[in-house]
């Protein structure tokens, strides 16, 4: 043995056992002596990346990769500390170089990996893993990290078999059930999620990230207090982890205490300024406080911080499209369709339409969302005819009738039903960006949506006994599992100011609060054919007969106001982006007048305008 291997040798043990100082002065020493020995460059490399003197590092193993370029090790080393140093870019190429010299390392592919994780490159990291283990089937970090990836592109069946083999590998590992717990939320079991976090707790008391992603689910759940309890203590454990503090911002929010929630949210992104979630959940509740320009800059500054997520650009074009800003909202909003898990795939081969002419071809028109979506869209089917072609519809069973009769739609199909041969599709909620629409350009083509006029005299014959000045049509909840349904329904009994002489109302409510209706606030005279009203068609029969609408944010309100009928809105303080902002009247609908929340959650003060309003209108007849 050289008299430099048996130094080499010596600096190893000390290096190995954490004597940096004693490893380090005789790599140094060895340097001294041989400036290119090749073994002290890449020791001495190795030692300052563990000591945190990166650049130094990156110089040091630079320098052995030039000496030695057949060593694969020595790439492997520097592209470690070339990721430390946030190089990807040049890490990626250490790393493929070692896999070029020996593709049978497994560390090289792993690291590969990692790196490609870190610039968000999740399916070519995927690959990599995949790589490694074709080498290595062993490595229960590998599958781990297999399966954090495989989940990013939202690929959670081979995700979950990942990390299922990384727990069977080692059962030990805390970090394989957390991730395992993040992917079964995921997937939506809740419960298997919760104790796999515990777990992870367990083997690892001390670990803050599986305390946080626990009360994320808790959350889910609806353990609020609970939630908020795991996430002081990933927060205590440790303060600098800017995911718990939004997390706990996010679950306290929950609860209506934004002002808190706030502070949460800064406290993250002063730990991590470019942190998506903080900013994301900053800008919504910015404008749950009503303070919209403040939070239209925090969506701004998330679609900065990731801008190849769609989360972040879904939200700015919401608050966008709310400020009334439709040129950019439109175009922001589409990225809706490449948000995880926020729709149901639609696996068709054939192209979304461009809205360029389509003369010969069949354009599929599908719905996308709500049913008021679809009633408040579908007045663009005249200008979509001005493109030619031919137009079928898919749309949910409610709406079938009603809209049956629009000249232009060919055909209608529900679900359950075989979608029919077609060139091209489109979601209907696209159609405003297709044409571009703006304040000014809005289709107006009031009424687009008819009664069936059989199903209208039908209606007046039963509602010609009914006496009163003014017949008003009522609609006081909304779908329960609607994201925002607790800021939008109302009560019944809340609408007792709305009681005078003169006016018959009518339970037009479906769904679970239609129970509401049998005990009405005394003095309303209140009947109730809600039981006849099998679809919107007839509601609309009903609204023909009606003198007013008054309705939550819900299709009701929509299909009023596409017949042309007067419609009034109660509008939650924070509104559904197509209410705009700091206006009674809609652009969508002339006939429609909103009544706004002034105050979160305050409905009290809304109908008590609404009775001023209507007692005028009562005087007016």
């Amino acid at each position: 043995m050289t008299s430099d291997q048996q130094l080499i040798a010596t600096a190893l043990d000390h290096h190995r056992a954490a004597r940096f100082a004693d490893a380090e002065k005789i790599y140094r020493q060895i340097l001294g002596v041989n400036p290119n020995q090749p073994d002290a460059l890449n020791l001495l490399g190795v030692l300052c990346g563990q000591t945190n003197r990166i650049a130094e590092a990156i110089q040091l193993l630079s320098r052995a990769c030039t000496i030695c370029p057949n060593v694969d090790a020595i790439f492997v080393h520097l592209g470690n500390v070339l990721r430390e140093a946030r190089e990807h870019d040049r890490a990626i190429a250490a790393f493929l170089r070692a896999i070029q010299l020996n593709p049978a390392s497994a560390e090289a592919h792993n690291n590969l990996g990692n790196t490609l994780m870190d610039q968000r490159r999740f399916a070519e990291a995927s690959q990599a893993y995949r790589n490694a283990l074709r080498v290595n089937p062993r490595m229960d970090r590998t599958y781990s990290n297999l399966g954090i990836a495989l989940r990013a592109t939202g690929q959670l069946t081979e995700a979950l078999a990942a990390l299922r083999r990384a727990v069977e590998l080692d059962p030990a590992s805390s970090i394989a059930h957390d991730n395992l717990g993040i992917t079964l939320r995921d997937m939506g079991d809740l419960q298997a999620a919760a104790a796999e976090h515990r777990l992870a707790i367990q083997l690892q008391p001390n670990s803050a990230g599986a305390y946080s992603n626990l009360s994320c689910v808790l959350r889910q759940q609806g353990k609020l207090d609970e939630a908020i309890i795991d996430a002081r203590q990933a927060i205590a454990l440790n303060p600098n982890d800017a995911n718990a503090h939004v997390n706990l911002g996010t679950v306290i929010a929950d609860q209506g205490r934004h002002e808190e929630a706030i502070v949460h949210y800064q406290t993250a992104i002063r730990l991590a300024p470019t942190s998506e979630g903080a900013w994301t959940n900053l800008g919504i509740s910015l404008g749950e406080l009503g303070r919209f320009e403040e939070g239209l800059q925090a969506c701004e500054k998330a679609v900065e911080a990731q801008p190849g997520d769609p989360t972040p650009h879904l939200n700015l074009g919401v608050a966008l499209l709310k400020m009334g800003q439709f040129e950019r909202g439109w175009i922001e909003y589409e990225w809706r369709w490449k948000v995880r898990g926020l729709y149901p795939p639609f696996p068709v081969r054939q192209p979304v339409w461009d809205g360029q002419p389509f003369p010969g071809k069949v354009l599929f028109l599908r719905a996308d969302q709500g049913l008021g979506d679809t009633l408040q869209f579908i007045r663009y089917i005249p200008h979509v005819l001005e493109r030619g072609g031919r137009i079928l519809l898919g749309c949910d069973s409610p709406l079938r009738r009603v809209l049956q009769d629009i000249p232009g739609i060919e055909r209608i199909y529900v679900e359950g039903e075989t979608a029919p041969p077609f060139d091209i599709h489109l979601p209907i909620v696209s159609l405003p960006a297709i044409f571009k629409t703006n304040l000014a350009t809005i289709p107006r083509n009031i009424p687009y949506l008819h009664a069936k006029p059989r199903m209208v005299e039908e209606w007046r014959q039963r509602l010609a006994p009914i006496g009163g000045k003014l017949k008003v049509g009522l609609v006081w909840a909304g779908r329960p599992s609607h994201p925002n349904d607790k800021n939008r329904s109302i009560r019944l009994t809340q609408l007792s100011p709305l009681v005078a002489d003169d006016i018959s109302f009518h339970a037009m409510q479906k769904g679970p609060a239609s129970f509401q209706a049998a005990d009405p606030p005394a003095g309303m005279r209140l009947i109730d054919f809600t039981s006849e009203l099998y679809d919107l068609a007839d509601s609309a029969a009903l609204i023909a007969n009606l003198d007013l609408v008054i309705t939550v944010d819900t299709s009701i309100a929509h299909l009023a106001g596409g017949m042309g009928k007067p419609v009034w809105v109660f509008i939650p303080f924070n509104p559904d982006w197509r209410w705009l902002l700091d206006r009674e009247d809609s652009p969508w609908y002339p006939t429609m007048r909103l009544f706004r929340q002034r105050k979160v959650g305050d409905w009290d003060e809304v109908i008590a305008r609404m009775a001023i309003a209507l007692r005028d209108r009562l005087a007016a007849v």
